[in-house]
């Protein structure tokens, strides 16, 4: 019996210690029931109302007795299946003919601008340039560019190729002074089809003929050539171009050249084939004396008078 009455004062000794012990986090969970829409915050020891998410944000979690509620913003790229949620909305794109100036955040809608003059942007998106406008260089415009439509551009000029390998237009070759033009170049074409005989004025000697000249962008003539004889100057089809005065001059420069060069030439030889005489005297009986002059050809005798 006294055992019995100890052993109850001991029970009693340790529950009173063990309440007025200081209690764990859970324990104040567990001993503590908050209102619906609160939940036990630490900090405070004490209930406090649940959070509510702005209108950029959404519920990842809702608040019960022991979380608040997770709110996550319809901008949090972490999150993949947020942008999926009713509360979230997504930024509106600029329109067609503007570029995006600055994209949106969780309170402010995207801003958008109108193209610069020589760009457009045909589609609506969230770029923040817009593109060049084509030039039509050497070629037709069909329609002007536009802050929303490009350039359109046409076939190549009059007098221009196309160059389907660099898709630009280049000017075409010309034929050679007094040829005909057969054939205008087109696209993919670098010249003109030009006529297809021409002969150049000249004094009865035989001239390259040409057959079917095609100028290349280079001047180039490629060809095949023959050789035919030609009759009379009269008959020309590419005359030549008439002398200037600087042709006639040099003409004249050069001609007088020559003849001095010819007469200085003569001179020389004059200088050296002329001949060495030696004069030597002999007496006859006739009281007379011969002079034998000899030179470069043999000797020449002359009477003279002693």
């Amino acid at each position: 019996m006294l055992i019995f009455v100890c052993f109850t004062i001991c029970q009693l000794i340790l529950s009173f210690s063990v309440c007025k012990a200081t209690p764990t986090r859970q324990d104040l969970i567990d001993h503590t029931i908050c209102p619906n829409g609160s939940f036990y915050a630490w900090d405070y020891e004490k209930c406090v109302p649940c959070s509510t998410c702005d209108v950029y944000s959404t519920i990842y979690s809702t608040c019960n007795s022991t979380s608040d509620t997770v709110c996550v913003r319809c901008t949090d790229t972490t999150q993949p299946d947020i942008l999926n949620h009713p509360a979230c909305q997504r930024c509106p794109a600029c329109n067609t003919g503007e570029y995006m100036e600055t994209a949106c955040t969780d309170n402010t809608s995207t801003v958008c601008l109108p193209c610069p003059e020589g760009t457009f942007s045909y589609l609506p998106s969230y770029r923040t340039h817009c593109f060049p406008c084509t030039s039509c260089i050497n070629r037709v415009t069909i329609r002007d560019c536009s802050t929303s439509l490009n350039t359109e551009c046409g076939p190549c000029l009059k007098g221009y190729f196309k160059d389907s390998n660099r898709n630009r237009c280049y000017r075409c070759a010309s034929c050679a002074p007094g040829q005909a033009v057969v054939e205008e170049c087109k696209n993919g074409r670098p010249g003109k089809l030009c006529s297809e005989h021409y002969f150049m004025h000249t004094q009865n000697r035989n001239i390259p003929v040409k057959d079917q000249i095609f100028m290349s962008t280079s001047q180039q003539i490629i060809t095949q050539t023959t050789t035919l004889p030609i009759v009379s100057s009269t008959v020309s089809v590419l005359e030549t171009s008439s002398l200037t005065a600087v042709d006639i001059a040099v003409f004249l420069i050069v001609t007088l050249l020559i003849v001095t060069l010819i007469i200085l030439i003569v001179w020389l030889r004059s200088l050296l084939n002329f001949p060495s005489k030696k004069l030597t005297i002999h007496g006859d009986d006739n009281d007379k004396s011969i002079l034998h002059l000899k030179d470069n050809h043999g000797y020449i005798d002359e009477l003279i008078d002693s």
